[in-house]
């Protein structure tokens, strides 16, 4: 089926993945634009050629800026969206040594990478299945090494009201220092408290726009917790290189 898919994963990783995901871009190169979103991604790619498949897996870390995202013709890419806050299921070390990056995941994994993408090359219509399974392996590692319980209510408290939050109230509610919460932030979602903020905000304003048949830019500006239009407009060009009008134009031409 082609076009962008996304399925809930098992219950035991919902607390860590927010989507499995697929995308099939059928006959054609295609160019994306994809913008900040928070979130950690394991993305597996398969390009058909007539000498055979040629195959990837990479990670993407959190993104602070917008890059474009060239996909070839008859390629097809699978992968694993991770809650803000949950880099620790994919990574030894802390999540800002992988922000605004997206290595081979075997820079990362090593040799299990190497595995992992044999058995996705050797399933096709079952990559995420088999992508699925191999995080679902990863959690008895993270028994002794969960992250810390205050920073899931953290980022919790941004998830659910990026406008009212103040960073400051947000370290008192957890029980933690400002400067802690940002170290903390910094380790297990590869941005600071505000970062996450801002683009949490400018997620919400996008879903609306994509969602609604007319834009009010004014009012989405206000709803969201912008100083005015043009502050919400500074930070669409900020996130995503484009004015909001231009990205919308872009973003459903291309669907």
């Amino acid at each position: 089926m082609l076009g962008y898919h996304e399925r809930p994963p098992t219950a035991a990783l919902r607390p860590w993945v927010a989507a499995l995901w697929q995308w099939d871009g059928g006959v054609g190169p295609r160019t994306f634009r994809v913008v900040p979103d928070g979130c950690v991604d394991v993305i597996f790619t398969r390009r058909r050629e007539p000498s055979g498949d040629a195959c990837e897996l990479e990670l993407v870390g959190t993104m602070t800026r917008h890059v474009a995202i060239s996909r070839q013709e008859r390629s097809t890419a699978f992968g694993a969206r991770l809650r803000p806050g949950a880099a620790r299921l994919v990574l030894d070390g802390p999540a800002r040594e992988l922000t605004d990056r997206n290595p081979d995941l075997a820079d990362v994994w090593g040799r299990d990478a190497t595995r992992l993408l044999d058995r996705l090359t050797a399933a096709p219509d079952g990559e995420l299945a088999v992508l699925e399974g191999a995080l679902c392996r990863r959690l008895h590692r993270l028994e002794a090494a969960a992250p810390d319980p205050r920073l899931r209510a953290a980022v919790e408290r941004i998830l659910a009201a990026p406008a009212e939050v103040s960073m400051a109230r947000v370290a008192r509610d957890v029980a933690l220092g400002a400067r802690h919460l940002r170290r903390l932030f910094l380790d297990e979602v590869g941005v600071g408290p505000k970062r996450l903020a801002r683009i949490v905000r400018f997620q919400n304003v996008l879903t609306t726009a994509l969602e609604l048949p007319e834009t009010e830019w004014a009012r989405w500006a206000v709803d969201a917790g912008y100083y005015d239009q043009a502050h919400l407009i500074r930070d669409f060009q900020e996130m995503t290189g484009l004015s909001p009008s231009r990205y919308l134009t872009e973003r459903t031409s291309s669907t």
